[in-house]
């Protein structure tokens, strides 16, 4: 996954939208998103509009490195445990914080 991809399958997730449902609204297939996310092609300037109308996000989010910290590159395995965690109930969110509180005293 590259930058362009974690930018929008993240936004996805903020709107509960599948990648089926941006493609429609975009006027393209799910399988053309998906090649978008994973990093296999990028979008092309006009599709990368659409997708911005139909996420209500700015273009410029794309051109900036603000949603990065520069500090801290994300793995992909800390990307992907965040985006789980986002759709999680808040009780399991909860249950996940305490076993990493315990996790973590357990290292100290």
């Amino acid at each position: 996954m590259n930058d362009v991809g974690f930018i929008i399958q993240n936004h996805l997730e903020l709107k509960n939208m599948t990648q089926e449902r941006l493609g429609k609204k975009v006027g393209l297939s799910q399988k053309a998103i998906s090649k978008y996310i994973t990093g296999k092609s990028l979008p092309p300037l006009d599709v990368l509009d659409k997708i911005c109308h139909a996420l209500d996000i700015e273009p410029s989010v794309f051109f900036t490195s603000s949603h990065v910290n520069t500090n801290y590159i994300q793995t992909a395995d800390e990307q992907y445990l965040i985006l789980s965690f986002r759709k999680l109930s808040k009780q399991s969110k909860q249950a996940i914080i305490q076993m990493m509180e315990a996790l973590e005293g357990n290292l100290k």
